[in-house]
């Protein structure tokens, strides 16, 4: 057996963030996370974390409104850029210290929300309500998302001192609840077995992490996003999320990352998307800013095709500074393949 170690702070705040996440989505959760064997039960428990947790601030909606792609601001920017510190020193302290940077943080939101602005762009109008007001009414966000980036543009202090003192209270209360529940967290380490987990994963996408096999395997838990499996890949190492209830929806999961076909003819019956796959194909990697020049798109126009190809798992993204570079997924369409070849005649 590979020797593991068990550590407290991404898991934490993963679920620190969940709270607020839920409570501003929660119709695109209850669908998404609630496992249909047991829809019921999953519901009535993510209306307890809202009860428990409420009421939280409307103005922190930008912080955890989800984009098309599944994601939000705090994991975007707080959370995932620093997965090489899981396993050191991030925690809620040290979350807390870089929310201090408010100058960052705005220039972070401006990027999340428009991510084709270029850095200079951004640090140019970020400041300019008038410059930037062009960009909102353009955008293909809901009037309150809108009326709520002209009201933090305006004025962002008032709203990064709420966010800090709101994550404050809730992680009071988050404590608490660690601390109620702390047997789940007990009996899920004393009963884990990682080779059974790494053989499971040999069906789901980026296992890199056990072909290497990484000097360091570190497991982070998670008590409210009871679900959550997730794998993070650092440079000598990996930091897997894993909720305390993810045996059971395991097999569910794996079935529902296998690709849909609808979801692949809808992005494959439109030539502009067929035309970024070729680029993809040719360029390995691009950006929002590649699609305008090289296919003639408008950055709205390149944001939405991403956006939908995202969200399908069909291409993926890192971050290099605060821009976004896309590629393609190569186990999606390995996965296509296979859901495919059930058409074939055997023999």
């Amino acid at each position: 057996m590979r020797p593991f170690k068990f550590i407290k702070g991404p898991g934490y705040v993963y679920d620190l963030f969940y709270v607020f996440v839920l409570y501003f989505n929660r119709k695109t959760l209850f669908d998404a996370d609630a496992n249909p064997n047991n829809a019921e039960n999953d519901i009535a428990f993510m209306n307890q974390i809202i009860e428990k947790f409420s009421p939280v601030s409307d103005e922190l909606e930008l912080f955890f409104h989800l984009r098309e792609d599944g994601r939000s601001f705090m994991t975007m920017h707080y959370f995932k850029p620093y997965q090489n510190y899981f396993s050191t020193k991030y925690d809620f302290q040290f979350l807390m210290k870089d929310l201090l940077d408010h100058n960052r943080l705005v220039e972070n939101l401006v990027q999340f929300y428009f991510p084709g602005m270029s850095e200079e762009e951004i640090a140019e109008k970020k400041g300019v309500i008038l410059d930037m007001a062009e960009k909102i009414d353009n955008s293909e966000y809901d009037e309150g998302i809108k009326r709520k980036l002209y009201s933090f543009l305006i004025k962002p202090e008032p709203v990064i001192q709420k966010l800090t003192y709101e994550l404050m209270s809730k992680e009071v209360l988050l404590s608490q609840y660690y601390e109620k529940n702390y047997q789940q967290l007990v009996d899920m380490q004393n009963g884990f077995d990682f080779e059974k987990l790494a053989q499971g994963m040999k069906e789901f996408r980026n296992i890199d992490f056990i072909k290497n096999e990484p000097d360091d395997i570190y497991i982070s838990t998670c008590l409210l996003n009871k679900y959550c499996i997730c794998i993070f890949v650092q440079a000598k190492g990996v930091t897997i999320l894993l909720g305390y209830d993810w045996k059971e929806s395991y097999q569910y999961y794996l079935e529902k990352k296998l690709p849909n076909l609808k979801e692949f003819g809808d992005v494959i019956t439109e030539q502009n998307r067929i035309d970024i796959l070729n680029l993809l194909v040719e360029k390995k990697e691009i950006t929002i800013k590649d699609l305008e020049k090289l296919l003639n798109f408008s950055g709205s126009t390149a944001y939405y095709h991403l956006m939908m190809m995202l969200r399908y798992n069909m291409v993926k993204s890192r971050n290099q500074g605060r821009t976004v570079f896309y590629s393609l997924n190569e186990e999606y369409f390995e996965s296509i393949i296979k859901v495919l070849s059930k058409y074939l005649k055997k023999g």
